[in-house]
């Protein structure tokens, strides 16, 4: 059952700086922990920030974002949006620069987390080779 909106519906707001005054801002999962992080485009001087997502389930406190990484712009970023644009798995960023009449884009490449790469070949002992009868042929998966 959905609850009603009161005045106590929200916890006390949480501020966070930036270098200049705010356009837009989008969320999306920049490095792969499954927690929605923050970026943010604007102006005076123009820029582009990201905040990671720190917090804990359940709360959201002024030490829930990591410190703010900036990156350069075009002049008066404007309009940003995160997704995979390269098809990497990856959420890349993109956003407008009003004065420039251009787009900037940041390709994500941030490690994500995964199956463990394999540095090296394994090295693997047969003890004993099983043969199948004749009239039984190997399946096509496991023959060498």
């Amino acid at each position: 059952m959905a609850g009603s909106l009161t005045a106590d519906s929200f916890s006390p707001a949480v501020n966070f700086g930036n270098p200049g005054w705010v356009h837009n801002l989008a969320l999306g999962d920049l490095n792969g922990d499954g927690k929605a992080d923050i970026g943010v485009v604007g102006e005076l001087s123009s820029y582009f920030s990201a905040y990671q997502n720190q917090s804990v389930a359940g709360s959201f406190t002024d030490s829930s974002l990591a410190g703010r990484v900036d990156y350069s712009t075009g002049w008066n970023a404007w309009g940003i949006a995160v997704g995979d644009l390269d098809g990497d798995g990856r959420p890349d960023v993109i956003f407008g620069n009003v004065y420039d009449n251009t787009l900037t884009i940041y390709r994500n490449v941030t490690p994500f987390g995964g199956p463990p790469a394999i540095v090296s070949q394994p090295r693997i002992r047969l003890s004993a080779l099983v043969a199948l009868p004749s009239s039984r042929p190997m399946p096509r998966a496991n023959r060498l």
